[in-house]
């Protein structure tokens, strides 16, 4: 099965109603000349920032590419839940400075709540035409969870690749839930219920992988199959892996705890 099914996956890319600091094929309608200056968020900047819960604000990196003088670009922001953030009206470059930074303070959030905003620079401060490493607008998603690392170990997975790979298993105690963190691909997780012995379980989930003739592949925890080897130290994922036209049967992922 795994040799058969040895397929590369497609990178996985979670839909979202804002799009990352990154360019897009959006037509560009042309509105006020913008000079001189090209100033545009940092293509690093994450479009979803995972906070801890201590977590009091983050920081936003915005560059240009005229750092002849000092300036101060005005910003515009915007958020689903008013109140939530505060965001500086403005960035300010010292002469000869390429990149500078916003720090973005939070207020109350509830955890685990997605929240949703947008920043802005003024089309005057930005050169549409012009290929650059980011863009003028910066829209993501952050939130605030508890998870913490629970174990590291090896995963060898005997479904998809055959192979093994550092990985760790995170645990929240305000769900009393664990999670294989970044499972296949970063921000892909399986998350699942375990009493600390020998009882496992945990729901039909996505796991980013793209079998190239079926499609998109799900894996859920099949209760009977899934044990803690406690001589050992292991754990043995016995995962029903399915597609749209049904499923493969259950194949094992083991976690090797260190």
């Amino acid at each position: 099965m795994k040799t058969f099914y040895k397929i590369i996956a497609i990178a996985f890319a979670a839909a979202s109603v804002f799009a990352s600091c990154s360019k897009d094929n959006t037509p560009y309608e042309p509105g006020k000349p913008a000079g001189d200056k090209d100033v545009y968020f940092s293509a690093g900047n994450p479009s979803t920032q995972v906070l801890n819960l201590s977590d009091t604000e983050f920081t936003v990196f915005i560059e240009r590419n005229n750092a002849s003088a000092a300036e101060s670009i005005p910003l515009t922001a915007w958020c689903d839940v008013p109140g939530i953030v505060t965001v500086p009206a403005s960035v300010d470059f010292a002469a000869g400075q390429e990149v500078a930074e916003i720090v973005i303070k939070l207020g109350e959030m509830e955890p685990f709540k997605e929240y949703q905003m947008n920043i802005s620079i003024p089309e005057e401060y930005t050169q549409p035409y012009k290929e650059d490493a980011g863009s003028p607008q910066c829209g993501f998603v952050f939130y605030k969870e508890d998870y913490k690392t629970w174990k590291t170990g090896l995963l060898y997975d005997d479904f998809w690749s055959g192979e093994t790979w550092e990985a760790k298993i995170e645990y929240s105690e305000m769900l009393d839930q664990y999670r294989l963190s970044d499972w296949f691909y970063p921000g892909i997780n399986y998350v699942f219920k375990w009493d600390g012995d020998q009882k496992f379980s945990g729901a039909k989930q996505s796991t980013g992988l793209v079998d190239s003739t079926y499609g998109a592949v799900s894996a859920q925890i099949s209760a009977g199959d899934t044990y803690f080897d406690k001589d050992k130290n292991v754990i043995y994922f016995g995962f029903t892996w399915t597609v749209s036209a049904g499923s493969f049967g259950v194949y094992y992922n083991v976690f090797y705890i260190d």
